[in-house]
Formats: C-alpha cells, structure tokens, sequence
C-alpha cells in the first residue's frame, strides 16, 4: 500500500529491504511471497508526531516507534524531534504471502457475509485484534446488531479475486454499524443509518491500539462520526489527525481517507510488529 504522500516525499530515494517471514534472504522464497519494504528517511518538522507521520505513509504508529527504537504508549503520541532523521518503514504495491496464519470465525458481535470462509486468514496478531476489539463492541452493546465482516485474505496469502490488496494477512474489510435489526450482507450506507455511536467506538478503540495503518471511508460517513465524536469531547487534534474529511475541510495526511467503493463497507489495513518477523528482520529490529 503506496501513499500518494510517499511517492512525493520518497520517490525512489529510499532503501529496499526484502526478507521472509524468518528472515532468510528473500531470493529463497517465490516473489509471489515476500514482503517488501521500503525504507524512506523522513526529517522531522515542527508539530510533527509519531502517528502523525506514521498515518502520512500508511504505516502503524506501533512499527514506526519499533524502527525507530522510540517509546510507544497506546494512549499516547510521541513529539519527534524537529530536523531529526526517522526511517519509516513503507510496504509499496501489495505485499503478498504469509506462513503462519489464523482464521477468524463467527463469534460475540462478529457475524460473516456469505463469502467463503476461505478468504478469512490473517496474521494471527491481525486475527486476535480484530476478534478482541469487535468483541469489546458487543459487550458494550449485546443488544444491537454484530459487525458483519468480509474478506480478509487466503490461507498463506496470494492475490484474492479481484482485490488490490487482501494478499498478506494484514487487510480486513467491515461493514458499517447500522441501527438495522438484522444485517446479512453488506449495502450502501445512507448516513441517517449509520450507528456513529458504535462506529466511533469501533474506530476509537482500534486506533489507539497503534497497530492501524490505514482506513478507507466514504466522505459522508466520515463527516457522520466526526460530528459525533466531537459532541462528546474529543479533542480536534485527534479529530484532524484520523478523519480526512471533516467540518473544516480535508487533511490529506489523516489515517481515515476515501477511496471510491466504501460506501457499504471500510476497509482496514494492519501492521502488527510482533506478527511480522519479515519486516523486523528488514528493519534490523
């Protein structure tokens, strides 16, 4: 995943790292299986922060702090230091392959569209976060409707149909929280439907973790569970920081963004450090 950011703050002045999940040379293994990473060397300027720059390049807060060797608190940002060099790890095109693998299952507040259950393999990291933050959604609100969740990727990874991405483990798609009694498949979500209250939860709780990359959202649905957020405290700083569209227009660097085709569902892309022994090992870390 290549943010339009990188390509013109990077270019190809940055450094190829390529290791497999063990951390052998990549050559060992098919192309069709590696995980490649570039690394671009970033100058801190004022105002900048750790999730700041790590959602600028599609990256987790969590891996950034990691190749840095810099403190991460999950509730919590971090200052970097103003003329300051960061490498700032950044997969371009989509990253393909996996050995160990998880399958997410229906479950308290997770309910599955009629995909096959073939297509539901992610890290085991990616699997257990998802499963821990949907479920944190159900116990808060047994009564209302679970989250229905689409494609993740295949057993060991690979292309997947006719998706860009969902090819390492790391992608989740999601439909809306709805106030419908009864959901079995994804539909376009008029705004008036959509449960902002559960979705800012959702979105609230995941982020904070440090392990979310990227979220794609339709604009309107975005400005919904801005507006809520905001009604009940939260600061504008992390408003600005996660929604790209907002009451005060856009922020092209925000973790939220659109991307045509998410009307009736959201697209999450996670990078787990403990779960990537690849990138880790690209890194030196």
């Amino acid at each position: 995943m290549w943010s339009p950011e990188a390509e013109r703050d990077f270019g190809d002045q940055t450094q190829w790292c390529e290791a497999d999940e063990s951390g052998q040379q990549a050559s060992m293994r098919p192309r069709g299986s590696r995980q490649a990473v570039q690394i671009g060397k970033y100058v801190a300027r004022p105002g900048d922060t750790l999730r700041a720059v790590a959602y600028r390049y599609f990256c987790s807060p969590s891996l950034l702090a990691a190749a840095n060797k810099l403190p991460f608190d999950t509730g919590a940002d971090y200052a970097l230091k103003v003329g300051q060099a960061y490498s700032v790890p950044i997969a371009r095109g989509s990253p393909s392959g996996f050995s160990a693998g998880e399958q997410l299952t229906p479950g308290p507040g997770i309910q599955m569209t009629a995909s096959n259950m073939d297509r539901k393999w992610g890290r085991p990291q990616v699997v257990k976060l998802l499963r821990q933050v949907l479920t944190d959604v159900f116990r808060r609100w047994p009564q209302r409707h679970p989250a229905v969740v689409g494609s993740l990727s295949r057993a060991g990874g690979g292309r997947l149909g006719h998706h860009k991405s969902h090819r390492s483990g790391q992608d989740v798609d999601i439909g809306y929280y709805s106030h419908a009694a009864s959901v079995k498949d994804w539909a376009k979500m008029r705004p008036l439907d959509l449960d902002v209250e559960r979705n800012w939860f959702f979105l609230d709780h995941l982020e904070r973790t440090g392990h979310v990359a990227a979220i794609f959202m339709a604009p309107s649905l975005q400005r919904r569970i801005h507006a809520y957020a905001a009604s009940i405290g939260v600061p504008e700083t992390r408003l600005r920081a996660m929604f790209q569209h907002g009451p005060k227009g856009r922020d092209p660097g925000a973790l939220i963004r659109n991307k045509t085709g998410h009307r009736d569902h959201m697209h999450i892309r996670l990078w787990v450090p403990e779960d990537m022994a690849d990138v880790r090992a690209a890194l030196g870390v």
